[in-house]
């Protein structure tokens, strides 16, 4: 007979410990955790139970979703033709019904119609108290794949002083075979299929994630109150038996962003996946404690010093040894070792997020970055860039960032607004001038709307009788701000995408894959497929409301929508295929393997080494310029490798020069990485006085491409750039 072990007491125990722990950082940052507290969940449905809500704010609720959905939602067409639902008709069935309906039942409703969208940016996010609360066991679950290919689930993350079996059993890396009495893949299939994402790696790696960590902001809490969870236990013998183990559900109040509040304050550049947000913050809370110091002071990483350290994560191959023992399989393994070791210079960035409360200072630290790594030769055989599980945020920081990686100048992402009555009444009311004195609420609903639409005004779509869908694109990062810096790094670059790799995420995979930039190498098979600007129903669609009526009201007991308003599409080579739904699809494909989960991603990084090992690597740099009577002179530092040069003055090629083959030396291979010192002097006829930036582009003939294909035809390609500002001419006396 299989053992059952009771986890009651084990759990209370670890979310004792938990919330001592929680009190120590409250001391030091009040705001950040004064409305944290745990209750068990039969408590927190109780107390759900005493507000219920009035029949006239149900209806209020149904009436905000069909105007969301038939005015402001950007793929409302596009969804009701792929997946033969008709949410609109749903919402006015159940607004019939409303009065029949206890609370529970009518938010459950509302999450479903919204979950046939399959689309994480459009969520109805339930009212309080269950808005920013979070159910939770004291373990988290993540599977790898073995030799086969076959999924196994082990606990990877646990909470502190949980320890129900007492033979400890129950630990980390113990592989889970069932929830609930339901074999654990097919438990987690019947949870995917209830959580928006419009493609089955995004349904599965967060159907996973929603095992034992559940938002309530977005989903109403477990029906049973507790979870029963059968694993394989080792035996005195060595041999592997199944037990069970009986765990209670919590729920943390205040534990997560149901109301978004970590996302910019700019939402006009804003697209994020609410649930991953909160997931992000629940890990940090349970499980990452240090992370929670991370706000109030710089973090130093491998001597440099981190002061954005929520969002980025660095490490290169250099770093000394850990003083931990090397040879123990666990999370210390160092960062050396799974970089290659010290005779390797790989560099790894990690960006868990692009939210921040202002655009810019993302951009800022990657520069910084990048420059660091430069100086040090830190990263001369390739850089590793881990965007996996990142929520998304600012549009303008992820496609901002672009520009340093590669030496293609960017085209930005085409975004495009539903074309429906309210968005051409808006577009109306962003060209049409003021005359008179306006009250200031109307004044404040013009301003936002100039702020969202302006460029959305010209050329569009002839009214909604045109039948067509959407608007024309138009970019929310202008083309001037993607290109203001140039190429940084000029070595080979790989990229880390995951299924959980989401909304402006989505966008800078797009952007990376587009531009050629490097291999996107896929834990999963593509990235979650959120490809849209996201509105907040109490921060943006109410401002429309003194500017357009059209019944938009603030919705009850701080319930709210969020919406997809401004649909994305690619570019280049890609142009005008979506990212919704479909997502960015890897180049090349690895599993997580047993090791990933336990060492840290060691065989995913190898895999990202390997594919390094085997792109091209070039360099090119201006050293100097300087005006001369017969034009400039220029100085630059290219590897031998480089062919051919294109001269630009102030964005304008001027000129081509050739470049002859030169052997490097074993020393200037050795010092310099076999690049060669190269004068040459730009005609005057392309310099003026009032020349301020000079821009060299380097073009080499390889077999294979900077994004990993084979060259097939044997052309030259873009493979570097540098750029050099020139000082303003004196003016003669």
């Amino acid at each position: 007979m299989q053992t059952m072990i009771d986890a009651s007491e084990a759990t209370q125990k670890a979310v004792d410990m938990l919330m001592a722990t929680l009190a120590e950082f409250a001391k030091k940052n009040k705001k950040l955790l004064a409305e944290l507290r745990i209750i068990p969940l039969p408590k927190f449905v109780e107390l759900a139970g005493r507000n219920q809500m009035a029949d006239f704010d149900k209806l209020n609720i149904c009436s905000q979703a069909i105007l969301l959905l038939e005015q402001f939602y950007a793929h409302f067409k596009f969804k009701r033709a792929r997946y033969a639902v008709d949410p609109v008709q749903r919402i006015k069935l159940l607004r019939e019904d409303c009065p029949n309906k206890e609370d529970i039942l009518f938010h459950s409703e509302i999450i479903k119609v919204f979950a046939e969208l399959r689309d994480v940016h459009t969520q109805y996010g339930l009212p309080r108290p269950y808005r920013a609360s979070v159910a939770f066991l004291p373990f988290f679950v993540e599977y790898f794949h073995d030799d086969k290919g076959i999924k196994h689930y082990l606990v990877s993350e646990i909470l502190d002083g949980f320890n129900p079996d007492p033979t400890e059993g129950f630990k980390s890396y113990t592989e889970v075979t069932a929830f609930n009495g339901v074999p654990i893949d097919l438990a987690i299939d019947i949870l995917a299929q209830q959580i928006p994402g419009g493609n089955e790696a995004t349904r599965t790696i967060r159907g996973t994630m929603r095992l034992t960590v559940r938002s309530l902001s977005t989903c109403v809490p477990p029906d049973a109150h507790i979870a029963y969870i059968e694993y394989l236990a080792p035996r005195i013998d060595g041999k592997m038996e199944l037990r069970t183990i009986a765990v209670p559900w919590y729920v943390g109040i205040g534990f997560g962003f149901g109301d978004l509040k970590a996302v910019a304050k700019k939402t006009s550049t804003n697209s994020v996946c609410g649930p991953l947000a909160d997931l992000a913050r629940v890990k940090s809370l349970l499980w990452k404690h240090s992370e929670l110091d991370h706000a109030s002071q710089p973090v130093v990483a491998n001597s440099f010093e981190l002061t954005l350290p929520e969002i980025f994560e660095v490490h290169h191959s250099v770093e000394a040894e850990p003083a931990e023992n090397p040879e123990l399989l666990d999370e210390h393994l160092s960062w050396s070792k799974r970089l290659g070791g010290k005779k390797r210079r790989f560099g790894y960035v990690r960006i868990k997020s692009f939210a921040t409360e202002d655009a810019g200072p993302i951009r800022d630290e990657f520069f910084n970055i990048l420059q660091w790594f430069n100086e040090n030769q830190f990263a001369t055989e390739g850089l590793i860039l881990d965007v996996r599980s990142n929520p998304g945020g600012s549009i303008q920081d992820a496609e901002g960032i672009l520009q340093f990686l590669t030496p293609a100048p960017i085209t930005p992402a085409l975004f495009h607004y539903p074309n429906s009555h309210a968005v051409q009444s808006a577009l109306a009311a962003a060209k049409d001038p003021q005359d008179g004195k306006i009250s200031n609420k109307l004044s404040n609903s013009l301003d936002f709307i100039k702020s969202q639409f302006a460029d959305w005004t010209d050329g569009l779509a002839v009214g909604v009788g045109s039948g067509t869908p959407i608007t024309e694109g138009r970019r929310i990062t202008s083309v001037k701000d993607a290109n203001n810096v140039g190429q940084l790094y000029q070595g080979p670059i790989t990229l880390l995408i995951d299924a959980a790799s989401y909304s402006a995420t989505d966008i800078f995979s797009g952007g990376f894959q587009d531009h050629g930039i490097g291999p996107i190498i896929g834990a999963d098979d593509n990235t979650g497929g959120g490809g849209a600007k996201l509105w907040k129903h109490e921060a943006d669609v109410e401002q429309l409301a003194p500017a357009l009526g059209m019944g938009i009201e603030t919705l009850p007991q701080g319930a709210t929508f969020t919406t997809a308003i401004c649909r994305s599409s690619r570019v280049l080579g890609n142009s005008m295929e979506p990212v919704e739904d479909v997502g960015v699809k890897c180049d090349l494909r690895h599993k997580l393997t047993y090791v990933d989960r336990v060492l840290g991603s060691k065989d995913l990084l190898a895999f990202a080494m390997k594919t390094l090992d085997k792109l091209p690597s070039h360099r090119l740099q201006i050293e100097n310029c300087e005006r001369k009577a017969k034009g400039l002179r220029v100085t630059v530092k290219a590897s031998t490798n480089v062919e051919r040069l294109v001269f630009l003055v102030d964005g304008v090629p001027q000129f081509v020069a050739q470049l002859k083959a030169i052997k490097p030396t074993a020393k200037q291979l050795r010092d310099d990485l076999g690049m060669i010192n190269r004068s040459f002097t730009a005609p005057s006829e392309a310099i003026s006085k009032k020349t301020h930036e000079v821009e060299l582009q380097g073009f080499a003939r390889c077999r294979v491409l900077r994004n990993g294909q084979k060259n097939t035809d044997s052309k030259l390609e873009l493979v570097a750039s540098s750029r050099f500002h020139l000082p303003r001419a004196k003016k003669q006396q």
